[in-house]
């Protein structure tokens, strides 16, 4: 009888004792549930122009950490969302994805990845109501070797387009492009070695039919620029200017007639930097020319092949006093040219 009731009185302390620790577990849930929503909320910012911010946290089952962050007015309307993404994969790699949209029609995206190695990478695009788009990727690794691309397009339909990209030894290769819906364009490359000399190309055409290609060649011992350009009236200009390691400057500088039956070597170019060569192969095989005329007396160098294979119907005038005509009609046979060639000295 005693055994029977101490066993009921103890299973009626079981029971209570259950139950309290049911009415317990439910009460922690409760609580931790409470908690996991308000840790939820990181924070609710008034902003000074009446804006009001709320800034969440949200953990993912797959291990991502969601934040979002929303700006809406004093009537509510949401003018301002942002939503950020970290995640870090097994292998180490973290990854932040963020995307924004605005009442303005702004939409943005960014992804950045920070790999394991070091080498990190970041993509971005973004467009607004007005038309305008922007693209960006960028590369650095941990020898300092990378790249960067960007695409923009106005609104008037003109795409800009620049690539740089760098190697560890510290080398490099940048190109820039700019194109535009009537037909004009700009491409411009520029390629730096190790040692830091460069090679600048710049190519110009327009509607118009303006044409420019200007090479500038720039080491330790010398600097070099070429530059042939062509105008909508058909006439066009080829020059080159090389100063040397002991500080020489050679020019030459030829000037043509639309219909490329004059050419012109000026006595300066710029009116300012004497011309005193005629490249070689200049005028090589040139069949279209009838005249050309040397206005300057300063020439000391004929490259070779400079006249090969002209018409023998052309006349070279050169503008010189006796002595200085002499020599250069000397340099130009020197070169090589067609004896039937008539010469002429102009004052």
């Amino acid at each position: 009888m005693n055994r029977n009731h101490s066993i009921i009185r103890s299973g009626k302390v079981l029971v209570c004792a259950l139950l309290i620790l049911a009415l317990s577990l439910t009460n922690l849930n409760d609580f931790v549930s409470a908690k996991a929503n308000e840790g939820n909320t990181l924070g609710i910012t008034e902003n000074f122009d009446g804006t009001i911010t709320t800034e969440t946290v949200e953990e993912k089952s797959d291990g991502s950490v969601v934040t979002t962050s929303i700006t809406t007015d004093e009537d509510g309307t949401v003018i301002d969302k942002k939503i950020i993404t970290e995640k870090t994969s097994k292998k180490g790699n973290k990854t932040i994805i963020t995307k924004r949209e605005t009442i303005d029609g702004i939409e943005y995206e960014c992804k950045e990845i920070e790999y394991k190695s070091g080498k990190k990478t970041k993509e971005e695009s973004s467009t607004v109501d007005s038309g305008e788009k922007m693209y960006c990727y960028s590369e650095t690794n941990p020898d300092r070797s990378g790249k960067t691309i960007m695409e923009m397009t106005d609104s008037d339909g003109t795409v800009w387009y620049s690539e740089d990209s760098r190697n560890k030894d510290g080398s490099s290769v940048a190109i820039g492009k700019a194109y535009d819906l009537e037909g004009n364009s700009k491409i411009m490359e520029i390629k730096t070695d190790a040692e830091g000399n460069k090679v600048t190309v710049t190519q110009i055409e327009n509607a118009d039919g303006y044409k420019s290609y200007n090479k500038h060649i720039s080491t330790d011992e010398s600097e070099t620029e070429y530059d042939e350009t062509t105008w909508s009236e058909g006439n066009s200009r080829i020059y080159k200017i090389v100063d040397d390691k002991e500080g020489n400057t050679y020019v030459s500088d030829v000037e043509y007639s639309a219909d490329g039956k004059e050419a012109v070597i000026p006595d300066k170019l710029w009116d300012r930097i004497d011309v005193n060569v005629i490249e070689k192969k200049a005028f090589k095989n040139n069949k279209n020319l009838t005249t050309i005329i040397i206005n300057s007396d300063k020439i000391t160098e004929v490259g070779k092949q400079a006249f090969k294979g002209i018409s023998t119907d052309v006349t070279i005038k050169i503008k010189a006093d006796k002595s200085d005509y002499k020599r250069i009609v000397k340099l130009i046979k020197k070169s090589g040219i067609s004896k039937k060639v008539k010469f002429e000295r102009i004052t």
